[in-house]
């Protein structure tokens, strides 16, 4: 860090040095009142919602019949939830490197003016919250002049093409300065070049050019260029009780939206029912720290919670007892022992 927010002479420019977040205390989070998230609101859906979905599930499938949805008769009809926690925080990532400018004169912010600050010191905000994006911008007092690498200071480089010469072999006839004909033999003096020689078309004949790195005045300013980056990162986990729906089939639903907050610290979430709720967002907030605040600085935090519906079915058809399940906004049903499902397979609609 010192070579670079020091003050010996810029090199490596673009090569960019990421810098270590300032260590985030944990006890921010763990000392922070937990918030009381009372789930009211009743989500039951009755007899009739229940054989709705059951037969829009059955129409989707070719070969399923419908008896069983217009013959059963049920019995018990029992509500669960699952709840969905996310948590998103916006993060600030800073870099630095050498970068440089040609010098068009003016004022010199350099070293020598006032001692260079770190780089976390310096109050950089987001445009926009929650939005990846970056900044860039010169770090106070690391500004110097250099004679330019490239010209040596004189604002003028050697033509490449030409060496300097000013002149290119003609390609017409290869530096002769005659043609010929088919046969070898009717040599004529290459209307081309007349001498075997053109003028460099890259330097017009000049033999240099102007340096395109300091613009041909000769210095550059180098100076320790602050890139921020801003971020953000989400973890989630769907919290359940034993409703015996496969976790990638729940995870698809949506449900009632019961917490939407953005705070600067993350707020641990209580639920008013039971311990393996509150361990469940425990333990995402635990993996979601240890996971990016060393590498990251946190800027906000983003939490919602979603109340998923689960109601388990408990039916009767023909003297055979089954059950199935209807669950989340869609009211999508989960069926795995459908009674009239056809043993050839079928394709959904």
């Amino acid at each position: 860090m010192e070579n670079i927010l020091g003050y010996c002479q810029p090199g490596n420019f673009d090569k960019k040095v990421d810098l270590p977040p300032p260590p985030y205390d944990a006890a921010i989070t763990q000392n922070t009142e937990p918030l009381e998230l009372p789930l009211s609101g009743n989500l039951e859906l009755s007899e009739n919602d229940v054989y709705e979905a059951l037969l829009n599930h059955v129409s989707k499938f070719i070969c399923y019949g419908k008896g069983v949805v217009k013959e059963m008769i049920i019995i018990k009809m029992e509500q669960f939830y699952a709840y969905r926690h996310s948590l998103e925080t916006f993060t600030e990532n800073r870099q630095v490197c050498w970068s440089y400018e040609p010098y068009a004169g003016g004022h010199i912010d350099g070293p020598l003016m006032k001692q260079c600050y770190d780089p976390w010191e310096i109050t950089v905000d987001p445009l926009r919250q929650f939005d990846r994006h970056n900044v860039k911008l010169i770090m106070p007092h690391t500004e110097m002049l250099q004679a330019c690498p490239d010209c040596g200071g004189a604002g003028r480089i050697e033509c490449a093409f030409c060496h300097g010469k000013g002149k290119m072999t003609c390609n017409t006839c290869n530096g002769s300065g005659y043609t010929f004909g088919f046969s070898g033999e009717d040599r004529q003096m290459c209307v081309h070049c007349f001498s075997g020689t053109v003028t460099c078309a890259h330097c017009k004949g000049k033999g240099i050019h102007g340096c395109s790195i300091c613009s041909e005045a000769g210095e550059i300013k180098c100076y320790v260029q602050l890139i921020v980056h801003w971020n953000n990162y989400t973890d989630s986990s769907l919290i359940e009780h034993s409703s015996d729906i496969p976790k990638d089939i729940l995870k698809k639903a949506t449900g009632e939206l019961v917490y939407d907050e953005i705070n600067d610290r993350i707020k641990p979430i209580r639920y008013l029912l039971g311990d393996k709720e509150n361990k469940s967002v425990v333990d995402l907030i635990n993996k979601h720290i240890a996971r990016y605040f060393s590498k990251a600085k946190p800027l906000a935090h983003k939490q919602r919670i979603q109340r998923i519906p689960i109601t388990k079915v408990t039916y009767v058809w023909r003297n055979s007892t089954n059950k199935f399940w209807v669950f989340g906004n869609e009211k999508t049903v989960y069926a795995p022992h459908y009674q009239q499902k056809c043993c050839c397979g079928c394709t959904i609609q």
